[in-house]
């Protein structure tokens, strides 16, 4: 029994080009994803059968997830993120289907799949960008204040927690306060 491989196997050049199997299975697999997209989407039906209803529960679980990182762009990004997501997922899964390798095994793929999301925020507008970025900042920053108690001449528990060598007596250096 033969051992896992790690180096790329060059299926055929193409002039200067070394396709690799890496290339070809994920090219296979885009291929497959995008004709099961399709063909799924022309059977829809309005009394939806049970691998609708599954299809559907994962596009909203999937959606839903994007939706909390996202939430005034979601509709936007949604599509690419879900895609994403499922190509990444059935590109590691592939591997365990004897004669194909997984093509993530392959630093060049891997590279793609990290450079192809940062190209693809290039192409949204500015705006949304600084939109999604001023709504994660307010995320993280309107609790903060929280973390920050009242000032240690403010405290009514500052003498305790002094006793308690929780807090310690500030030094004060020239004018100039130093904790």
């Amino acid at each position: 029994m033969r051992g896992p491989e790690f180096f790329v196997t060059t299926v055929f050049t193409l002039g200067p080009l070394d396709v690799s199997d890496s290339l070809l299975t994920a090219g296979g697999l885009t291929v497959a994803l995008w004709l099961a997209f399709w063909g799924a989407t022309r059977r829809l039906r309005r009394e939806p059968a049970m691998v609708q209803v599954i299809a559907e529960a994962i596009v909203v679980a999937m959606e839903s997830a994007v939706r909390e990182v996202a939430p005034r762009d979601y509709q936007r990004i949604a599509p690419f993120v879900m895609a994403l997501w499922l190509f990444i997922l059935l590109a590691n899964l592939v591997g365990l289907v004897p004669g194909l390798a997984s093509p993530t095994r392959d630093l060049s793929v891997t590279a793609a799949l990290a450079i192809v999301p940062s190209r693809y925020a290039e192409i949204l507008p500015l705006a949304a960008l600084e939109a999604m970025l001023q709504d994660a900042v307010n995320r993280f920053w309107g609790p903060s204040p929280m973390m920050f108690g009242p000032s240690d001449t403010d405290s009514p528990n500052s003498a305790e927690l002094l006793r308690w060598r929780v807090k310690r007596k500030p030094k004060i250096r020239e004018g100039l306060r130093v904790s």
